[in-house]
């Protein structure tokens, strides 16, 4: 159920993840030499190398990979290969956006500031190599969903790649909205536990490890509330789910999640939904508000 309540919060808040698109994989195998000519790049671009020694000048610098190393090429960067015999490597291109419609540019995956370098990640990471083969085998088919499946195989290669680069090497914008995903998510499977039961802005942080104050900090700054309001919309939303798809009653939903009573139940539905859990349970509601719990 938090998955609803997870794309809720991306809308109200503008905060949509970002994502990779996949647009092509080619894969390489040198039987001479050749000098491939320097070019700028438009989109992002991965080279993976299954064979070394892959060499090539990035923006003026010259770099050398190795068997099971991978090279994230960004765009705007100056690029040349030179290609040697024996070598064999894949190349997959790709584009960064967000999943939801947002104003806000696309933030770089690298900061500005990174070398040649950092943009090298010395050692794939466990299951890079199944992905990569899995995502050839959808290029070459025109099954059902297949661009649909070639963008989720984009997005693994993807996060597993990212995880083997220098931190540093990472935007700050790019690594907050990371941050804040993997934040909400663990978030939103804390109060799936606690659905029943009241749970303090104290041990919310507690289990962040965190100060409370810093975790209030945190949560209004990724949900646009306060822990206890976030706290509360989520139980909505999980009430919402439960008059809707279940027979069970207005009472027995009051108490599943842990409301005083069911006409706490019902004072709290009103206040934040607009209407009583009855009327709930009869059609769509309004969206919440970010008044105080009551």
């Amino acid at each position: 159920m938090h998955k609803e309540y997870f794309r809720r919060v991306r809308e109200e808040t503008g905060d949509a993840p970002v994502r990779p698109r996949f647009l092509d994989f080619h894969k390489l195998s040198m039987s001479g030499v050749f000098e491939y000519p320097q070019h700028r790049h438009s989109a992002y671009e991965i080279i993976l190398v299954r064979r070394g020694p892959y060499r090539c000048t990035l923006n003026g610098t010259g770099v050398r990979l190795g068997t099971d190393q991978a090279l994230i090429i960004k765009p705007g960067d100056l690029h040349q290969d030179h290609l040697r015999e024996g070598q064999f490597h894949y190349v997959v291109h790709f584009e960064l956006g967000f999943d939801l419609p947002v104003r806000e540019a696309t933030p770089a995956l690298f900061a500005e500031e990174t070398l040649p370098e950092e943009q090298v990640a010395r050692a794939l990471p466990a299951g890079a190599w199944e992905v990569l083969d899995q995502l050839g085998r959808e290029t070459r088919t025109a099954g059902l969903y297949s661009s649909q499946v070639q963008d989720a195989l984009m997005e693994t290669l993807f996060w597993l790649l990212v995880r083997a680069l220098p931190a540093a090497a990472l935007s700050p914008v790019f690594r907050r909205r990371s941050e804040d995903q993997v934040f909400r998510r663990r978030l939103f499977h804390l109060f799936e536990r606690h659905l029943d039961n009241e749970l303090p802005v104290a041990a919310m942080a507690r289990h962040f490890r965190i100060s409370a104050r810093a975790f209030s900090e945190r949560c209004r700054r990724s949900l646009g509330a306060s822990p206890a309001v976030a706290f509360l919309r989520f139980r909505l939303e999980r009430a919402r789910v439960l008059l809707l798809t279940t027979g069970l009653s207005v009472k027995e939903v009051s108490a599943r999640l842990g409301f005083k009573s069911p006409y706490h139940f019902s004072r709290v539905c009103r206040r934040h939904l607009g209407v009583p859990p009855s009327q709930v349970r009869s059609g769509p509601t309004p969206g919440t508000d970010d008044r105080a719990p009551g």
